[in-house]
């Protein structure tokens, strides 16, 4: 059900509609781009991550997505364990840029 959901919402996650242009990093693909690219898997390793000794704060390793927020929700509340977890940092697209450093002046200009 899991990979339905991201499935159905291709559509909206940035990597897929065109709001990033470029490839993210081969090291760490988001779930969409896993389940798009191996889309003959039927699960995909999570591993939960414990941020702190003070708070119940997990960072799910394997989940990294940029899709809308209200899809994260129902992708979160679809895994076995998580059905009632509170969400208190989503996931978002990030498209690095790069300058090359001859091309800059004395004054970082271009």
């Amino acid at each position: 059900i899991t990979h339905q959901i991201i499935r159905d919402n291709f559509h909206r996650a940035p990597l897929f509609s065109g709001q990033i242009e470029g490839i993210g990093p081969r090291y760490c693909p988001s779930i969409e781009d896993k389940i798009n690219r191996f889309s003959e898997k039927e699960r995909h390793q999570l591993f939960l991550e414990p941020q702190t000794i003070h708070k119940s704060e997990y960072y799910i390793n394997g989940l990294s997505t940029s899709l809308p927020l209200d899809v994260q929700e129902k992708v979160i509340h679809s895994i076995k364990g998580l059905e009632n977890a509170l969400i208190t940092r989503y996931g978002y697209a990030i498209e690095y840029d790069f300058i090359q450093p001859t091309e800059l002046t004395h004054t970082l200009e271009t």
